[in-house]
């Protein structure tokens, strides 16, 4: 069976075009994980979302089931191989997915500040008890809001004060150690903690100009990725690598963007990061209000 590609994230494309080998190590509702020899990850998707990573496949391909945990894949000039599966899968005429550049205009802090407790309120309505959502209540002020004994006694939060000093500090070395406790923090394919980090290093990547312009972003970044690499997951260190660079799943990317600029619309900011995971989006929020707030 033969499937083609709609899109490719120009990251997955990149490690595409290697000769290599690699194998099936995750599969879930949404699409397939590959984990290939370079040591990168890269997601079968059967929805339309897209990300740097992602190749998003033609309608919800049959072909796809017959694909279990370990089985193998051979890539070669762009195309993905399963022999044992009778599979392949080609990314030739698959448009080429990047990140699309940041609004011209950003808000004003007080805009920013209202942008961010009203998201936070929608976010928070839906996922209070959800990973580190709980801390969005915490850095804004909104206890009041919505307290709870799991709000008001959230182990992680003196980490995540310590966290906010460092960013204020603007001392690369000391944002990276303070961003240790969260590589790894937390279950799933990208632990809660790791999420966290992608939000913060995206915003920091793609807004940090305006948002924080002593800090020594290039400095910080390969700290990060460094660590990220003998602390966490695979995927989550692949995810960091690529917000790093300031590139993300598109829903990020929206969220952060309605933040800071207005466009889009706090609702479609809402729903982008309720869909990103289970919890994902909500904890990336947190990681976009540390760099922003």
């Amino acid at each position: 069976m033969e499937i083609s590609a709609t899109y490719i994230g120009t990251i997955a494309n990149q490690k595409l075009m290697l000769e290599q080998a690699g194998a099936v190590s995750g599969i879930t509702s949404r699409g397939i994980f590959l984990h290939l020899k370079s040591g990168w990850m890269i997601f079968l998707s059967s929805e339309g979302y897209k990300g740097p990573l992602t190749i998003n496949l033609q309608d919800d391909p049959q072909g796809l089931q017959a694909l279990e945990r370990g089985t193998p894949v051979q890539t070669q000039a762009g195309h993905l191989h399963f022999p044992a599966a009778g599979l392949s899968i080609h990314t030739s005429e698959a448009a080429r997915w990047k990140t699309p550049p940041k609004p011209l205009t950003m808000l004003s802090a007080e805009k920013r500040k209202t942008q961010l407790i009203t998201l936070a309120r929608q976010v928070l309505v839906a996922r209070k008890a959800d990973g580190l959502c709980a801390l969005l209540a915490i850095l804004l002020d909104l206890i009041n809001d919505f307290s709870n004994s799991d709000l008001l006694e959230f182990q992680i939060t003196p980490k995540v004060k310590l966290l906010q000093q460092a960013i204020v500090s603007y001392q690369a070395a000391q944002v990276a150690t303070a961003l240790e406790p969260f590589m790894g923090f937390g279950a799933g394919l990208t632990p809660s903690g790791d999420d966290l980090v992608i939000g913060l290093m995206l915003a920091l990547n793609r807004w940090g100009k305006l948002l924080k312009p002593a800090l020594e972003i290039e400095e910080l970044n390969r700290c990060v990725v460094q660590m990220a690499y003998s602390r966490t997951t695979t995927l989550s260190a692949n995810l960091i690598e690529c917000a790093t660079l300031g590139q993300a799943d598109e829903r990020l990317v929206s969220a952060l963007d309605g933040l800071l600029s207005g466009q889009p619309g706090l609702d479609i900011c809402a729903a982008n990061l309720l869909t990103w995971g289970n919890s994902s989006g909500c904890d990336a929020l947190v990681g976009m209000v540390l760099a922003i707030a």
